[in-house]
This record gives structure tokens, C-alpha cells and sequence, in this order.
């Protein structure tokens, strides 16, 4: 059975940002147990943070193909920490195909993390200039939670980039109904209506 031991003391330095010493006990946690999913999964964590790509994706990779059911790490996380990866990387296409499974395994598995999941790979679609798909992934946010009020300003952020300015101010209005001290609601329902003034 495989110990705890370092991860435990590297998990403590972590904490206290002292990514170099955690690196030591991951590494000597690796090499003591050439297959453990926590090892492999914290050291592609650090490894992003440092912007090591490509170390990353060999861990994490890894942490995938040891991966079994029982351990402390979920397999939705490994997926999403892959899809981050791929996106750093640019590899859009891969990065999308894994923030699929990661919203597949987390409905099974966890379906709090619904919204975080769906928001990521809106964002991402967003940045490709995906609108459409982007909009798809707003709207099963709602259709998971009728009041994310995040997902409806991403609604309105795209509306205005389509410029569906009176679209915009609707879906604004409908989230300052929910709370109207939302952040970015007033702004964006000014936008609309600049642009429909011009």
C-alpha cells in the first residue's frame, strides 16, 4: 500500500509556496512509487503553475493511465487539469474533447462542479470566437441552475459582440432581477444601450 508520507509534506509546502522543496518529496514519491496517481497529478499541478507544459501533459498523462476508482483524486480533475493544459498549449481541439469527458464524469461523479466545468469551456469557445457554442454552454449552466447569474452575462457578452443590442439589455434585465448588485450587469445593459443610441 502505497504511503502518504510525501505527499502529505509536499502537499504542506504548497501551501507554503515552497514549490522547489515540494518538488523533492513528489519526485522521491514518484521514484518510491512508479505508479501513483496523487504523485503524478500534484507534480503536473506545479508544473503548469510554472508554465512547463509539456512536463505537465507526461504527468498528468500519466496520472491518467494509473488512475483507478478508490483513489483520492477524482477522475473528472485529471481530465480537467489536461484540458487546461491543452488549452495553455493551444491545442483547442484536445482541450475540448477533454472538457466533454470532464463534464460527462462530473455529472456522475460530481455535480457541483457542473457550472465551473461549463464556464471553463464557455471561455474557451469565447476565445475561439465560438460564439454559438460558447452560447450552448451558457445555456445548459442555466438549464442546470435557472439563476446563474453567470451565465447570463455571458449571454450578454456575446449578444453584444453580435451586436444584439436589445437581446443584451433582456437577458441584462433578467439577471438584475435575480440580484441587482450583480457585477457587470449595470455595465454591460449600458453598452446595449449606447450602441442602440448610436
Amino acid at each position: 500500500e502505497e504511503s502518504d508520507y510525501n505527499l502529505r509534506k509536499a502537499y504542506e509546502l504548497l501551501e507554503n509556496k515552497d514549490q522547489n522543496e515540494a518538488m523533492k518529496y513528489l519526485n522521491q514519491q514518484i521514484e518510491e512509487y512508479p505508479k501513483s496517481v496523487e504523485a503524478y497529478a500534484m507534480r503536473a499541478r506545479v508544473l503548469m503553475e510554472q508554465n512547463k507544459n509539456g512536463s505537465a501533459l507526461t504527468d498528468i498523462n500519466k496520472a491518467i493511465k494509473f488512475w483507478k476508482k478508490g483513489g483520492q483524486t477524482k477522475q473528472y480533475t485529471l481530465y480537467w487539469w489536461r484540458a487546461v493544459i491543452y488549452s495553455n498549449m493551444k491545442m483547442n481541439d484536445k482541450a475540448l474533447a477533454d472538457f466533454e469527458t470532464v463534464y460527462k464524469l462530473a455529472l456522475k461523479e460530481d455535480p457541483n462542479m457542473i457550472h465551473d466545468v461549463l464556464y471553463q469551456r464557455a471561455q474557451l469557445h469565447f476565445d475561439l470566437a465560438e460564439y454559438d457554442k460558447a452560447d450552448s454552454d451558457y445555456r445548459l449552466m442555466l438549464d442546470h441552475d435557472e439563476a446563474d447569474q453567470v451565465a447570463m452575462i455571458g449571454l450578454v457578452r456575446n449578444m453584444l459582440v453580435r451586436k444584439d443590442y436589445q437581446g443584451a439589455i433582456e437577458m441584462a434585465n433578467k439577471c438584475e432581477n435575480i440580484d441587482a448588485n450583480y457585477e457587470g450587469t449595470y455595465c454591460f445593459r449600458m453598452q446595449a444601450y449606447d450602441k442602440l443610441g448610436e
